[in-house]
């Protein structure tokens, strides 16, 4: 009887939880005037062509995968269709293993799709031949049409919005809520436009706002516990949203305010961090799944 008693207490603060991914290229930073992204450590030398690096990628992916497959995690995987072409061209071994995850699409080469962050214009017509390319690009190398999509920057518009309708998304991850309980999805039905958005939480703090992505974590900005405190927050308002905690995979072993690659005891103290969070996720015994996996559980 104690036991039983313990068990639903424990079940009532099980929230729903799904781990996300944005799988790219090293870094990636907007340009004035170009459209595609550029690798943070090249943009003081860059050229107008060589525009991306995969070091950090392929060092963080390999551990990521592992990390996802000791936990026994299926993630959401936002996938920029050029780092997966060069995933296929050059490190093969890590393709097939990203099949375990959820696909979803996270652009064709990291563009700005608003322009908000280069002043690149790009419209209806651009955006949707971009993301038409991303899509079929995806599919040809896994064999799985992406089932949702993320903005790179988390810049997306109504533009945007339409081209993935035409495309037959299922949904879009690109809007940024501040909340402090797991937000729910809704269906954006206008026009042309019928998706449903399933909104990226962002905690209000006191002084600034926190996204539960976890680049503060690994820049040291925030520490592990602050991450845990927020997380209990949004479980004790939880009334059946979802929850993403959110990373990429070349921040495992990439320091943005020093432009370099880290050493291995480096990369070791992000993993252990990560898994760490993700470890406290499960053993609170919160429902980890795929956004896809929780849009069929609801109603909208």
């Amino acid at each position: 009887m104690l036991f039983s008693s313990f068990k639903c207490l424990k079940e009532e603060i099980r929230i729903n939880v799904a781990i996300t991914i944005d799988l790219d290229r090293d870094c990636p930073m907007p340009v004035k005037g170009v459209k595609q992204a550029v690798s943070d450590i090249l943009i003081s030398n860059f050229d107008g062509e060589t525009d991306a690096v995969f070091d950090g990628t392929v060092k963080g992916l390999t551990r990521t995968l592992e990390l996802l497959n000791e936990l026994e995690i299926e993630a959401t995987l936002f996938i920029e269709a050029r780092t997966l072409l060069y995933l296929r061209e050059q490190q093969g071994e890590l393709v097939k293993p990203l099949l375990k995850n959820e696909v979803s699409c996270h652009g064709m080469n990291h563009e700005d799709l608003t322009g908000e962050r280069t002043g690149v214009r790009i419209d209806y017509n651009h955006q949707l031949k971009i993301l038409k390319q991303a899509t079929q690009t995806i599919k040809s190398v896994l064999n799985v049409k992406p089932k949702g999509f993320r903005a790179p920057y988390l810049k997306a518009n109504s533009d945007t919005i339409k081209a993935l309708t035409k495309l037959g998304y299922l949904y879009d991850s690109s809007i940024m809520v501040e909340t402090t309980e797991p937000p729910f999805p809704y269906r954006i039905k206008e026009k042309q436009n019928n998706i449903i958005e399933v909104p990226v939480p962002v905690y209000p703090l006191n002084l600034g706002k926190m996204t539960l992505y976890t680049w503060a974590l690994f820049e040291k900005q925030r520490n592990i516990d602050e991450y845990k405190k927020i997380i209990k927050v949004y479980q004790k308002n939880d009334k059946g949203g979802l929850l993403q905690i959110s990373f990429h995979p070349w921040h495992l072993a990439y320091l943005i305010k020093e432009k370099r690659i880290l050493r291995e005891e480096e990369i070791e103290k992000n993993v252990n961090d990560l898994k760490n969070l993700l470890t406290q996720l499960k053993e609170d015994y919160n429902k980890i799944l795929t956004v896809s996996e929780y849009l069929k559980e609801i109603e909208i």
